[in-house]
């Protein structure tokens, strides 16, 4: 049967930086891959620093990585703060503001 020795505390805590920061460092690198590939980067990384450290690393590196998404990836982006939607604001893209209402949301073969 196959055992696993515990991890170190240098080591788990090397987990715990060094794996939201990787995954960190990739999705702003990547810019393009929006906060929903972010936090597939996170969650990449918490299972690894949990495989690596232990079940504390995974849980301080999920945490870790709740606070990076948090911060460089949601709006209002480099703050923790929540932010709120005013009254006359919409979730829309700047680009379908630009469409008229009938064609917002529908795909066209004719550009």
């Amino acid at each position: 049967m196959w055992t696993a020795r515990p991890a170190s505390p240098r080591r788990a805590i090397a987990a715990v930086i060094i794996g939201p920061g990787i995954a960190t460092a990739i999705a702003l690198a990547a810019s393009r891959i929006g906060a929903v590939g972010a936090a597939s980067m996170y969650l990449l990384a918490v299972v690894a620093v949990a495989a690596a450290g232990g079940v504390w690393s995974g849980v301080a590196a999920a945490i870790a990585s709740f606070l990076g998404l948090n911060y460089f990836f949601t709006p209002p982006k480099h703050t923790f703060t929540v932010g709120k939607i005013a009254a006359g604001e919409r979730d829309a893209p700047p680009e379908l503001d630009q469409q008229p209402a009938s064609h917002r949301g529908v795909a066209t073969a004719c550009a």
